[in-house]
């Protein structure tokens, strides 16, 4: 079995480490993300993110080193104090105690998170920077990606982790733009 992840955000990371932890080796798993890798980049990609208990959870059971870093380099937080501009407290929400769950809130750069993760790959033979995926396309039995070099790919999985302006959404649904509001 070949399955092929396009995308290689926190996602398209993500995905690739569960099933290379979880699946046998015969099956080939290869990640392509359009972008040159961002060990690369001095561009800061994306903004803040909370990353939730479960979310924290969820990267733990990949590898405990992710969430190490991410506690490095987060703010860890119970509790959201929302306030006016003169100060008075207007309310409070809870987000999850590390007593509770195990993990507690923490707020961070989006970037810290994608690179906590992207360290558990980044030796990987099997992931491809730099490679546009033009297309895919279901076919009899397999699935065809065709990337912008002209070189094309059969495989028996395609996911899309390939976010906002995805090649793969529109193979599977019929109005594919996404709209935000």
């Amino acid at each position: 079995m070949k399955i092929i992840i396009i995308g290689g955000g926190i996602c398209g990371l993500s995905t690739y480490l569960a099933l290379k932890k979880h699946l046998p080796s015969t099956i080939t798993i290869k990640l392509y993300e359009s972008h040159p890798s961002p060990l690369s980049t001095t561009t800061t990609i994306g903004g803040g993110l909370g990353l939730a208990p479960n979310g924290q959870r969820a990267l733990h059971a990949l590898n405990p080193r992710i969430v190490d870093t991410i506690a490095a380099r987060g703010f860890g937080c119970d509790t959201i104090h929302f306030r006016n501009a003169s100060g008075r407290k207007l309310g409070a929400m809870l987000t999850g105690s590390k007593a509770r769950y195990g993990f507690e809130q923490q707020f961070l750069p989006r970037a810290e998170v994608h690179a906590a993760v992207l360290a558990e790959v980044e030796e990987a033979e099997d992931v491809h920077w730099g490679r546009k995926v033009e297309s895919v396309r279901e076919e009899e039995e397999r699935v065809c990606v065709v990337f912008a070099d002209g070189t094309t790919e059969e495989v028996d999985l395609v996911l899309g982790c390939d976010g906002v302006r995805s090649v793969v959404r529109p193979t599977i649904v019929d109005n594919a733009d996404a709209e935000y509001q």
